[in-house]
């Protein structure tokens, strides 16, 4: 087995995300993610993944917005996208993305 790398996704990754995103989420969820990853706009290095060589085994985005205390405003992000393989499960792969994007 390769060493799992966690890294920003690529444009090469997309079917790979959409794949896991619909077996583990659903299709709908994989038609949302396709449109964020292929999106000129859209800062790809906000999106993680998990691979094993060149097959994407876990996932996650972060998106980018600003919480309201009071007067004051602080940066945040939400997180979408959770999805590992089963066969990946209990790895710790969700967690060392939530470092990454820390």
């Amino acid at each position: 087995m390769t060493d799992i790398t966690i890294r920003p996704a690529a444009i090469d990754d997309i079917d790979g995300i959409a794949a896991l995103v619909t077996d583990r989420i659903g299709s709908e969820d994989a038609d949302e993610a396709r449109l964020v990853l292929e999106d000129s706009g859209y800062d790809r290095d906000r999106w993680t993944v998990a691979a094993d060589g060149d097959r994407v085994v876990s996932t996650m985005a972060t998106f980018p917005m600003r919480l309201r205390y009071g007067i004051v405003d602080l940066p945040a992000a939400q997180i979408e996208f959770v999805a590992t393989d089963a066969a990946y499960e209990g790895r710790g792969l969700v967690r060392r993305q939530f470092d990454h994007h820390h």
